[in-house]
């Protein structure tokens, strides 16, 4: 019974995700593409928790914060938090955290914080050297924006000077 109830969540964040707003027809499909069939009776009582309701009527009615993270695609962390403010008095002015504006950086917060570690204990080291040194993390991202992250997010800026070469006559 758990693991049906569980297909059908994930089968709603994954409809979620691929269209913004998840339904029984595309639930159905998802459900179907993989070999399950979807009960209809569990179904409707997750439609019913999830559809249209924001975070404080979610909060009220006692939904768990796995369901509301999963339908307001927030991190579970934040909804604790919120959940928290909500039973402290927050009750009705209770605001979700908005998205930043503009792109997102292409470096995550955490690598740049690694990256400064590591320029702590060795400040000669390039932007080659750390995107040759950290595979894993800087895989997908230019030698450039390994730069130009080193550069202007972090504040370290290693020019080496190079002696001109002279004519003489």
């Amino acid at each position: 019974m758990h693991s049906s109830i569980m297909r059908h969540v994930a089968a709603y964040l994954l409809a979620a995700m691929g269209t913004g707003q998840p339904n029984a027809a595309s639930i159905k499909a998802i459900l179907g593409s993989v070999g399950v069939e979807a009960d209809e009776k569990q179904l409707t009582v997750l439609l019913d928790k999830l559809s249209g309701k924001n975070l404080a009527q979610l909060i009220q009615d006692g939904i768990s914060n796995k369901e509301i993270y999963i339908q307001k695609g927030l991190k579970l962390c934040t909804v604790q938090e919120l959940i928290q403010k909500f039973k402290a008095g927050g009750g009705k002015n209770l605001l979700l955290p908005q998205k930043p504006y503009g792109r997102p950086h292409k470096v995550p917060e955490r690598t740049r914080t690694l990256l400064k570690r590591q320029l702590k204990v060795n400040h000669s080291l390039t932007g080659c050297q750390i995107k040759e040194g950290n595979p894993d993390l800087l895989a997908s991202v230019s030698l450039y924006t390994v730069h130009d992250t080193l550069c202007c997010n972090l504040g370290y800026c290693n020019y080496q000077s190079k002696k001109k070469a002279t004519c003489k006559l």
